[in-house]
């Protein structure tokens, strides 16, 4: 796999940081800088979301008022 968000520099800087200057590294999907920190620091886990957002918040109360209407 080619990765494209962190250069080998970047991941030996970073390892570097850590304390780490001899190691096999084994990287399984394209990660950014910032999630391979996150895992060094075992104290961060990314979860799959889903995001919705509306424009409800944008409703007037007249608008708000027909909808609750409508959909009672």
């Amino acid at each position: 796999m080619k990765l494209t968000k962190i250069s080998k520099e970047e991941i030996r800087s970073v390892l570097g940081q850590f304390g780490i200057h001899n190691a096999d590294v084994l990287i399984r999907e394209n990660v950014t800088p910032e999630q391979l920190i996150d895992s060094m620091m075992k104290n961060r886990v990314y979860v799959p979301a889903v995001f919705v957002v509306n424009k409800v918040d944008t409703l007037t109360p007249e608008e708000a008022g027909a909808f609750r209407r409508i959909s009672s």
